[in-house]
């Protein structure tokens, strides 16, 4: 992720927005005839979580190089070529664990079909471990490929925003920009702020962010509750940017003559 600060100290900053059509990120299934029956559920809770989940048999294997994660389901003992697959991520202790009934894990390891992408081995015991493996962990595969898009997000915010307090001046809002480089969309992105150890309000706080697409948000205050000086943090998972409040002396608002005549 790259944070980049705005030269601008303007509370009105315009930002130009790109919505365009991208593919879903795609995750490849490795099964073999006995735990492809228990498959279905996992296609379709990740299908529904944003993702393009497909089924490939151990015949297809060379498929997966085509897709950004794989999953493995079965162990390092499982059938039809799957746990000699599997044994390529799990370690020494990873298969020991398995031998003990009723056990079951998720093992995260570098992809062994694509260089720089990740495979995820969901294993147990028997039939029933292996199900219940990725029947508590599936998440973890949506937050892998969240946690990589997020690196290809930049977020545009002003290094410094003038406040010019005024009685009439009820709230303001801070612009920021997000633009997403990535290879596909992110979705339900949660954007936070926050001054001093109090939460912000921001405008939409959970965004989809389209690939090569950028949108925007703002940071709502209350020119009451600031003071010159005050840092206000916008963040996105572990990233973070900062702006500066420029408070100036407050500025009292006066009625013009035509106002006091009674002409308006």
């Amino acid at each position: 992720m790259r944070l980049t600060g705005l030269a601008s100290v303007l509370i009105l900053v315009s930002f130009v927005s790109c919505q365009v059509a991208a593919d879903k990120p795609s995750i490849a299934v490795l099964a073999n005839s006995i735990d492809i029956e228990g498959t279905k559920r996992l296609l379709e809770s990740l299908n529904q979580s944003g993702v393009n989940a497909v089924l490939i048999s151990p015949g297809q294997v060379k498929e997966a190089a085509n897709h950004d994660i794989t999953v493995i389901l079965g162990g390092h003992n499982s059938p039809e070529g799957i746990g000699e697959l599997a044994r390529r991520i799990m370690t020494d202790q990873d298969m020991q664990r398995l031998m003990i009934p009723g056990s079951w894990r998720m093992i995260r390891g570098e992809s062994i079909f694509r260089k720089g992408h990740v495979t995820f081995v969901f294993a147990g015991h028997g039939k029933e471990e292996t199900r219940m493996a990725w029947n508590l962990s599936w998440m973890s595969i949506v937050d892998e490929l969240k946690e990589s898009g997020m690196q290809a997000l930049i977020i545009d915010a002003p290094q410094m925003v003038t406040i010019v307090p005024m009685r009439n001046l009820l709230s303001f809002t801070i612009p920021i920009s997000i633009n997403n480089t990535g290879e596909f969309d992110l979705l339900a992105v949660d954007i936070k702020a926050s001054i001093g150890s109090g939460s912000l309000l921001v405008e939409p706080a959970i965004l989809d962010i389209p690939q090569n697409g950028s949108v925007r948000a703002h940071v709502r205050l209350d020119p009451k509750r600031v003071a010159h000086g005050d840092e206000v943090i916008v963040s996105i998972a572990k990233w973070k940017v900062k702006t500066v409040l420029n408070v100036t002396e407050k500025r009292e608002t006066t009625s013009c003559s035509i106002c006091k005549a009674g002409g308006l």
